[in-house]
């Protein structure tokens, strides 16, 4: 059903207690200002797949668990789903996409805050640009 953590390092890296004690957590040293969000996933099915080609992204659970779909940017057919029940850091250039199976989810997101963003909407298991 879903995929093991151990299989995530093919779409970024999962963040354990340790890496919050020294050290930066992840850098991206083109670009400087990061955005911190909360997002708050209601979707009870995955709507929709963002993907940023210039900059990681960290989604950070904060309330309830939510189900975290990824896929590598040339192949959005061949996704991985991971019970989103710890932080993460997505890679550059993946597609990645958030539902709440079980009620509501509370996520802290971030960002580079010079951020390119292509969205893809979905329906019935097929994803089609957005406009």
């Amino acid at each position: 059903m879903f995929a093991q953590y151990t299989e995530f390092g093919a779409y970024g890296s999962v963040l354990r207690s340790k890496d919050a004690c020294g050290g930066d957590l992840f850098r991206n040293e083109e670009h400087v200002g990061w955005k911190v969000g909360e997002l708050l996933v209601k979707d009870r099915t995955l709507g929709a797949f963002s993907l940023h080609d210039n900059t990681s992204e960290a989604f950070i659970p904060l309330e309830g668990t939510a189900v975290l779909v990824v896929a590598r940017k040339d192949d959005l057919s061949d996704q991985k789903s991971f019970l989103l029940d710890r932080p993460v850091i997505i890679e550059p250039s993946v597609w990645h996409g958030l539902y709440a199976p079980c009620g509501e989810v509370r996520m802290l997101i971030l960002e580079n805050s010079i951020v390119n963003m292509k969205k893809k909407t979905c329906m019935e298991g097929e994803c089609h640009d957005q406009s």
